[in-house]
């Protein structure tokens, strides 16, 4: 597939509304393309993202849907496809992705239309890469250093982590933010002693400048004797 047919895919879910843009790597040469709605729910990355809104789908197309109406768009830094083409250590795979952050700086002046969009970096190379450049040419990148690893080959946990930990710590601006962090407690072991002092803990070790939406997340849990906290 070429360049355009990628972004023809994905403008049919690009939100009304964005509030967060998320940067891979590439297309996967499998063809598992994260827009092609006639895809498997199973898809790692997109199943990765279904689970951070709490979102079951019936198909693929319908979790595109509601990932549009959460106003999240996942654009990649290049449009070709390199997960096989070469080897994850081999330069020539770094080379491409600077090669075209040309094209992804235009891509991303198109779609923020004059907004500072909050920008998720997710994979080693991608954040190592481009939060550099992206945070000196004045976008507003996330990560502040951080990496995010690509949910496959067994990193799914390290991804939900860190994902989660960068998108609370935006402070409540990312919508999702406050869902997220409800649907963390919501799969939590139950927690007993000092509950609101050991909540609290938890919102800051994941970075939260937001407390007083945590304090009235685990208020809400409180109110009908389900206490959680996360593991």
């Amino acid at each position: 597939m070429e360049r355009s047919q990628y972004v023809a895919l994905r403008r049919e879910y690009e939100p009304d509304n964005l509030t967060l843009l998320i940067v891979a790597e590439s297309p996967p040469e499998s063809g598992l393309y994260f827009y092609n709605p006639v895809g498997r729910t199973s898809e790692p990355i997109f199943s990765a993202f279904m689970e951070q809104l709490a979102i079951k789908p019936t198909d693929k197309a319908a979790g595109l849907r509601e990932l549009q109406r959460s106003g999240w768009l996942l654009i990649d830094a290049t449009y070709e496809p390199i997960d096989k083409k070469f080897k994850s250590r081999d330069p020539r795979r770094d080379a491409v992705l600077l090669r075209d952050y040309p094209l992804l700086k235009k891509d991303i002046l198109a779609l923020s239309a004059g907004r500072q969009l909050p920008i998720m970096l997710i994979k080693e190379n991608v954040c190592r890469l481009l939060d550099p450049p992206l945070t000196a040419d004045g976008f507003r990148v996330l990560n502040r250093g951080r990496k995010v690893y690509l949910p496959i080959n067994g990193n799914q946990g390290h991804f939900r982590r860190q994902f989660g930990e960068i998108l609370v710590s935006s402070g409540g601006s990312v919508n999702g933010a406050s869902l997220w962090l409800s649907y963390r407690l919501s799969r939590s072991r139950p927690m007993s002693g000092a509950p609101t002092r050991r909540c609290l803990a938890v919102s800051r070790s994941l970075q939260c400048n937001h407390s007083a939406s945590c304090r009235s997340l685990i208020t809400a849990q409180r109110s009908v004797g389900n206490l959680l906290i996360t593991g």
